[in-house]
């Protein structure tokens, strides 16, 4: 048998005991879900930063990709211009060419008639 006081100071003991497990794992508890809850918190975060990131970097390859078009697009118009330019030159050096052709044929029909009706 357990005496009176004994009795008393074990179940005081017993529910202190209980309720210092109780509160230790509490604790527990709340480190853990702290502890999930800040890496969610960085994990959104790095995403985030992540993501941020991503669309800079694709950003910065359009606006290079549009330099090199724009820089294309200038670089094929003076090439188009300078042979554009090329080939008037020559029509007009064939229009000359073809008037100054034309100018002989007809002096020299002209001197044609003139020989035939001098007999």
């Amino acid at each position: 048998m357990i005496p009176e006081g004994l009795d008393k100071s074990i179940s005081i003991g017993l529910a202190l005991s209980s309720a210092a497990l109780a509160w230790w794992a509490h604790q527990r508890e709340m480190r853990r879900e702290k502890v999930r809850t800040t890496e969610e918190a960085h994990q959104k975060y790095a995403a985030q930063e992540l993501k941020a990131y991503a669309a800079q970097r694709d950003f910065g390859h359009i606006q290079r990709d549009l330099n090199q078009l724009k820089s294309n697009t200038a670089h094929l118009s003076e090439e188009a211009d300078h042979r554009l330019d090329a080939l008037e030159r020559q029509v007009e050096r064939m229009t000359g060419s073809l008037d100054i052709l034309s100018h002989l044929v007809k002096e020299w029909k002209n001197s044609d008639r003139h020989s035939r009706s001098e007999p």
